[in-house]
């Protein structure tokens, strides 16, 4: 509200309260719509070269001194979490109920090939 003095006396001019409320409005819609916008676009992942994991199977040959832990360091990739989690899909496909294997006897392993 703003006052204004004349010689003889005051008045008072209000500006209308709903052109304020309009603008409030405004504002606050256009600041959804921005961060609605931002929300959208900063959760949204784009990958540009999305890479293909196919997994197949090969046969080794147990090599002397191998063991499931030294066979799983060489061929474990980032698809597993951990060497214990490859071992036990080792044995799993070889039908192996404990850790022992044998030199020159073929086990089937597991990996992955980006293509």
């Amino acid at each position: 509200m703003r006052t204004y003095n004349t010689e003889n006396s005051s008045y008072l001019v209000q500006r209308g309260n709903g052109q304020n409320r309009r603008t409030v409005q405004a504002f606050f819609l256009f600041l959804m719509i921005f961060v609605f916008g931002i929300c959208i676009t900063g959760f949204a992942k784009v990958e540009t070269n999305p890479t293909t994991h196919e997994k197949y199977f090969t046969s080794i040959t147990i090599g002397e001194g191998d063991s499931l832990w030294t066979i799983a360091q060489a061929n474990r990739t980032e698809e597993y979490d951990s060497i214990e989690e490859y071992i036990d899909e080792v044995k799993s496909i070889n039908h192996l109920e404990d850790d022992v294997i044998t030199a020159g006897r073929h086990i089937v392993i597991p990996h992955y090939t980006s293509d």
